[in-house]
């Protein structure tokens, strides 16, 4: 965990994923026990909860979870921020890389990390929708991550946990389908530019505009037939339920003057 695998261009990126997709259950691949045992046992931060225990008592309890995935916790995110140089900035765990923008090492890291949780959860549990980190618009939550960067956390965390579930489809026979749920804004009103606060980052393109400008390239940078995340996410906090009509109509005109196909 968090060597790289010695993964260092795109071609050993492309090796290693194919390896780990066609035996992914090889601990030459995956160090499941530490990962088991992780699962099992460790108790989290902030909502206390052992995630087998919490994912068993869903199932029983026939309720059917969008689990949000983050690869990392960033304490106290501001504006000065730099998560490219993830190294030099607080985060748990720390070997795990903000940003991936810099190496394939760093890719390589983050498209595992999904591939294992997404398999994980799909073998045992049948867990099949997910959001990849939760309001990257958010300064703070968002770890002042910037929008190139934030697309691609969803190019590769989707691939991979795609990647994933059809591995177990095909190991168990399940008949398991992905579904991705992005960017998980603050707001509507981060669909398009924003002008009306401090963060620089949307200025020119909203978070909306951005994510769905990109619904149908993959991680290699190639237009691909399908959609890259399927529910466009948004939250909205204290209005009430009176805007929500306009909320749909930024979201679903936005969606088409900037989506391909």
């Amino acid at each position: 965990i968090g060597n790289g695998d010695g993964v260092n261009s795109s071609a050993s990126f492309e090796a290693r994923r194919s390896a780990i997709i066609a035996d992914p259950e090889n601990p030459a691949y995956v160090n499941w026990a530490v990962y088991e045992d992780k699962f099992q046992n460790v108790e989290t931060n902030g909502n206390h909860y052992k995630l087998a225990y919490m994912m068993s008592e869903l199932q029983r309890l026939g309720i059917k979870p969008i689990v949000n995935t983050q690869h990392c916790n960033v304490g106290g995110a501001t504006s000065a921020t730099n998560p490219r140089d993830w190294q030099n900035v607080t985060h748990n765990p720390q070997w795990m890389p903000i940003s991936i923008f810099n190496n394939y090492a760093d890719k390589w890291e983050f498209w595992k990390w999904h591939f294992v949780t997404a398999y994980w959860l799909a073998k045992n549990y049948n867990v099949t929708d997910y959001q990849i980190w939760n309001e990257p618009d958010h300064v703070e939550l968002g770890a002042n991550i910037n929008q190139d960067d934030y697309v691609e956390w969803i190019r590769y965390g989707s691939d991979a946990k795609r990647a994933a579930i059809q591995a177990v489809n095909a190991r168990f026979g399940k008949n398991l389908t992905a579904k991705i749920y992005a960017p998980v804004i603050t707001s509507p009103k981060s669909f398009n530019e924003r002008l009306d606060n401090a963060d620089t980052r949307d200025d020119s393109i909203g978070w909306g505009e951005k994510i769905s400008r990109s619904l149908r390239t993959d991680y290699r940078g190639q237009t691909v037939g399908y959609n890259i995340f399927d529910v466009f996410d948004t939250h909205r906090y204290v209005d009430d339920a009176s805007v929500y009509y306009d909320d749909m109509i930024t979201m679903q005109s936005g969606m088409s003057v900037n989506s391909p196909g």
